[in-house]
């Protein structure tokens, strides 16, 4: 399973488009002085507000320009798109889990 092509991974990028466009509107900036201010172009704007996915840099970087706390982007996410991202039922899916440390050693 693929990360990059997991369903909830495009809910949730969809998501965060959706709220970069929100608060570049509720601003009163166009796409092109977004991108300006960003020294982007216009069509990585366009493509980030279409669900096109950026890092957690350039999320960064965009939260500073539209004068945001980052969890802005990541608040009123609806119940199934936050729960969905990994299923407990399927586990076996994440080998990768099975090999950390157990919790309670940590703590003790």
């Amino acid at each position: 399973m693929s990360v990059k092509n997991n369903k909830a991974t495009k809910a949730i990028n969809l998501h965060i488009s959706n709220r970069l466009k929100l608060r570049r509107i509720l601003l009163g900036l166009s796409q092109e002085e977004l991108a300006e201010h960003l020294n982007i172009s216009l069509k990585e704007i366009q493509k980030y507000e279409n669900g096109y996915a950026f890092s957690a840099g350039e999320l960064w970087q965009i939260s500073k320009s539209l004068k945001s706390d980052m969890n802005f982007f990541f608040s009123n996410m609806n119940d199934e798109t936050k729960n969905s991202f990994i299923n407990i039922d399927s586990i076996e899916e994440y080998p990768f889990i099975e090999n950390t440390t157990p919790l309670e050693s940590l703590i003790n």
